[in-house]
């Protein structure tokens, strides 16, 4: 299995290749290709996606999928939609695509996810006469798995990246609350329920300070952080480098990285903190040598 239950984007796509009524043996060979780190290279973008696969000896395959991206309206109608929410704008500052966000869609007529392949125009090098081939099969496992990391991906398929979507949707839902009436005070707590880190931008002049909820009475041992409850938040509130190109996508090669990064120091910190209640036991126990 390559992706992981829990991730709606990962599963509309994944269920667009397995329910097709391919043989499983199909299946397999697609699923082999990933296994196997075949592919060497892969795109997204607006209305395409293409792999590069390495077959035997010195023989690759290039497989592409098109389906047409959304028109300039749609995105307009959605915008405008989704900047009416607070839980849905929460939930996409956030980096999480939700049911919710999928219904915005669904209501305009343009789904985010193809409902059969026959929606896409397909192709690979291979000319292998059953198809979709395993190149193609492959494929569409690995936008999945991709999905899973980065659910935005579809915006992009769809014609909009995410970084450009979010700032649409955030001045859009400003220029509302900013229309209704409400004072400055109103305002800015909406917005601030809507994305708590969005009043606070990140500036390398301020990134090692600390606020006054960090700071701990003298000799008193620092609470133990949970970890994020979303994955990444700091690189999605920094954003896309502007030295990156459209199609390229660090943050899903980063946020493992970050993840990892959290989790051990977490664990460092619990082990101090052991280490540091056993040494005041030692010396509060009689007769113990300081």
């Amino acid at each position: 299995m390559y992706v992981e239950q829990g991730s709606l984007a990962a599963l509309r796509w994944r269920a667009l290749i397995e329910n097709a009524g391919l043989e499983r043996q199909r299946l397999r060979l697609g699923q082999n290709i990933i296994r196997n780190n075949k592919i060497v290279r892969a795109m997204v973008a607006p209305a395409r996606i293409e792999i590069l696969v390495a077959g035997s000896y010195w023989d690759s395959y290039a497989a592409r999928v098109e389906a047409p991206a959304f028109p300039d309206s749609v995105w307009d109608a959605a915008i405008e939609a989704l900047s009416q929410d607070t839980t849905t704008l929460a939930h996409l500052f956030s980096g999480q695509l939700t049911s919710q966000v999928e219904a915005v869609f669904d209501t305009l007529g343009a789904p985010l996810f193809p409902a059969t392949l026959a929606e896409f125009d397909s192709g690979c090098s291979c000319r292998n006469s059953e198809q979709p081939c395993k190149h193609l099969i492959a494929l569409h496992y690995f936008f999945a798995d991709q999905l899973q990391r980065t659910p935005f991906l579809i915006f992009t398929f769809r014609g909009r990246v995410h970084d450009e979507l979010i700032k649409l949707i955030r001045a859009e839902w400003v220029a509302s609350q900013a229309g209704s009436g409400g004072d400055a005070e109103q305002r800015r707590r909406a917005i601030e329920r809507a994305d708590p880190q969005g009043l606070t931008p990140l500036r390398a002049s301020r990134f090692f300070a600390t606020d006054a909820s960090f700071e701990q009475t003298p000799g008193s041992p620092p609470d133990i952080p949970a970890a994020p409850e979303m994955p990444a938040s700091l690189l999605r509130r920094i954003g896309r480098p502007p030295f990156v190109s459209p199609q390229e996508d660090p943050g899903a090669v980063l946020a493992p990285v970050y993840d990892l990064a959290s989790r051990r120091a977490i664990d460092a910190l619990k082990i101090a903190a052991k280490a540091r209640n056993l040494q005041q036991e030692k010396r509060s126990t009689p007769g113990q040598t300081k």
